[in-house]
């Protein structure tokens, strides 16, 4: 039996994006939020992130498929980001479906 990935329809800014990955794209979201609230250039966030200004581009207009979410993730710590990843039990005993994956800005997070 072969798995079907679904498809999920994002807007970002002015970019309407399809994706089966939306952890991917939450991630980069995230990351291009924090690169804009920093002010930082292309050059100067290619430098903290030790890639090319090309990638950082790419990055800006959320044409990621060349980037991972480790790859992702590690961007987010260079830019002084703190990655939290909480695993929980199902909320009823059964697990009756596959579980859930979210990504949260840190003023989405309870403190637990």
């Amino acid at each position: 039996m072969m798995a079907r990935r679904s498809e999920h329809t994002f807007m970002v800014g002015s970019y309407k994006t399809i994706s089966g990955d939306t952890a991917k794209m939450q991630l980069a979201l995230r990351l291009v939020e924090g690169i804009k609230a920093s002010g930082l250039t292309q050059a100067s966030t290619a430098a903290i992130l030790q890639i090319d200004q090309p990638k950082v581009s790419k990055l800006m207009r959320f044409h990621i498929t060349e980037f991972s979410i480790l790859r992702l993730m590690r961007f987010l710590t260079l830019l002084g980001r703190d990655i939290e990843i909480i695993i929980k039990n199902p909320s009823n005993s059964k697990i009756s479906s596959a579980g859930k994956l979210s990504i949260a800005r840190k003023t989405d997070v309870r403190s637990h």
